[in-house]
C-alpha cells in the first residue's frame, strides 16, 4: 500500500501568489481553481510567518505542513517563489525530508 501520493505541485510568486508553473494528477482541473488555491496558499503562508516572526528574507527555506482531512499541504520557501505540494495519505519525517531534499536539489538546478 502506498502511505501517500503526490496530487499537485504549485510554485507560486511569493508576493503576488501568480502561479510560476505546476503539476497536476487530474489533467481536468480547472485554470481558476488553482488560481484561488494558490491565493489561499500564500496567505495561509504569510500569516504563518508574521505569527511565528519569519521573515522572507530570513527563513529562505523555511516550511509548513498543513493537514486537511487525508491531505498534506507542504509549503516550502525558496527566494522569490514557494513549493507547495498536495499528497494524499500520511507523511513520515523520513518521507517529508526525501521530498524536500529533491525540491531544494530542483531548485539549485534550476536558478
Amino acid at each position: 500500500m502506498i502511505s501517500n501520493e503526490i496530487i499537485n505541485i504549485f510554485i507560486i510568486q511569493h508576493n503576488t501568489g501568480l502561479i510560476l508553473g505546476s503539476y497536476s494528477k487530474n489533467k481536468a482541473e480547472k485554470h481558476g481553481d488553482k488560481d484561488i488555491f494558490s491565493g489561499m496558499l500564500t496567505t495561509i503562508r504569510s500569516f504563518g510567518e508574521d505569527a511565528f516572526n519569519k521573515s522572507n528574507s530570513g527563513q529562505q527555506h523555511s516550511e509548513i505542513i498543513i493537514d486537511y482531512d487525508n491531505y498534506k499541504i507542504l509549503l516550502q520557501n525558496h527566494y522569490n517563489y514557494y513549493f507547495a505540494v498536495v499528497l494524499e495519505g500520511s507523511l513520515s519525517i523520513a518521507e517529508k525530508n526525501k521530498l524536500t531534499n529533491k525540491l531544494y536539489n530542483f531548485t539549485k538546478k534550476n536558478r
